[in-house]
């Protein structure tokens, strides 16, 4: 099978992609193929270049070398197919006092389709309304959106970027500012829309939840250094290379941790609580 052909088997692929910015490295000779449906998390260290991974996909970066196919094309040269990508960034710069309500918010989703200077049509609302029962916000509708928790503002950009239904959704860190239990209700989510088949791509840092509800983890760090199943990529060796010999990988109850301590060995500690490894590095 030729190199046309294997393409179109995956909704991303990189191929032998580096990006560097003129001071500074950023990803290496990354190889990697996300197929139709998966469900992937991004896992890594901060600075290994997730974030600018996304952004590659996305078409906001070139690579330095390399290619990245999106659909079967090359995005750089096919900027029209972010039309089919839902995207939620890690730092949303939303000013949450403005007098906009959860439906007229997850609207603004559709202004690019709408076109300027156009009021929506019936069908605009009515995507509007299958978005908000999609993702649980149907009784928030009319709420002003500076009134929601945490969890529920991160909800209402996922809606946003799910109000065209795009066939992939990328998130950047969706739990940063949320609480553990809206965390998994959110991962919750994500999971519910997986099993409809769109493609899901999320940055995490949630390592031990997130690996509950993924079908592959890809471990980063200016390389990618597994692509995998959770139970396989998960592991001390894989951590080492992401996190160094100062990482700590626990197990307290089902949820994994990674700590990182200075001067301090790699450590597997099944059964401890986050308070018995404090307790112990203070002795």
């Amino acid at each position: 099978m030729d190199r046309n052909q294997t393409s179109f088997l995956y909704d991303i692929e990189f191929m032998s992609v580096s990006f560097s910015y003129p001071d500074l490295e950023v990803l290496e000779d990354v190889s990697l193929q996300v197929k139709k449906g998966e469900f992937l998390a991004v896992i890594g260290p901060n600075g290994a270049g997730k974030t600018t991974l996304l952004k590659l996909i996305l078409g906001l970066l070139k690579p330095t070398s390399g290619k990245v196919l999106v659909f079967g094309k090359n995005i750089n040269e096919h900027p029209s197919i972010r039309k089919q990508i839902g995207y939620v960034p890690q730092m949303s710069k939303i000013d949450y006092s403005f007098p906009i309500n959860v439906e007229d918010f997850v609207l603004t989703g559709r202004y690019a389709t709408i076109g300027p200077g156009r009021l929506p049509h019936k069908y605009d609302r009515l995507a509007v309304n299958e978005t908000l029962e999609k993702t649980g916000l149907q009784s928030l509708r009319r709420k002003q959106i500076g009134k929601l928790s945490g969890g529920q503002r991160q909800r209402i950009m996922i809606a946003r970027a799910l109000i065209n239904n795009p066939d992939m959704l990328i998130l950047d860190e969706p739990t940063t500012a949320v609480d553990p239990k809206n965390s998994e209700s959110l991962y919750e989510l994500l999971l519910t829309l997986h099993q409809q088949r769109i493609t899901i791509l999320t940055v995490s840092h949630d390592i031990g939840v997130i690996a509950q509800y993924v079908d592959t983890i890809a471990c980063v760090n200016r390389k990618v250094f597994v692509h995998d199943r959770p139970e396989k990529g998960i592991t001390d060796e894989t951590l080492t290379e992401m996190y160094g010999r100062e990482a700590a990988f626990f197990h307290h109850g089902i949820v994994p941790h990674i700590v990182v301590r200075k001067s301090s060995p790699v450590h597997y500690c099944a059964g401890e609580t986050t308070e018995d490894v404090e307790n112990q590095h203070k002795t």
